[in-house]
């Protein structure tokens, strides 16, 4: 069985429909979104809490995915 990195990334890919990175992006817009609907926290605690390293660097990842930025997102909540 091949076990180098870009036999993994080949799979993955195959396996889910993403890349390992657009998975995790994915994911943490899935969880910043599920933040917003629990709680009013501040967007900067909610993209850290779901592992963004900032808040713009949230607002970009919102962007790509949803195609709006995540205070868009929540005014309209």
């Amino acid at each position: 069985m091949d076990r180098t990195p870009l036999a993994f990334l080949r799979e993955f890919t195959r396996m889910t429909g993403m890349t390992p990175h657009a998975y995790i992006v994915e994911t943490r817009v899935q969880a910043a979104r599920a933040s917003m609907r629990r709680d009013k926290a501040p967007l900067a605690i909610i993209a850290a809490d779901c592992g963004f390293t900032h808040q713009s660097h949230m607002g970009v990842a919102f962007r790509k995915v949803l195609g709006q930025t995540p205070g868009r997102y929540r005014a309209m909540l």
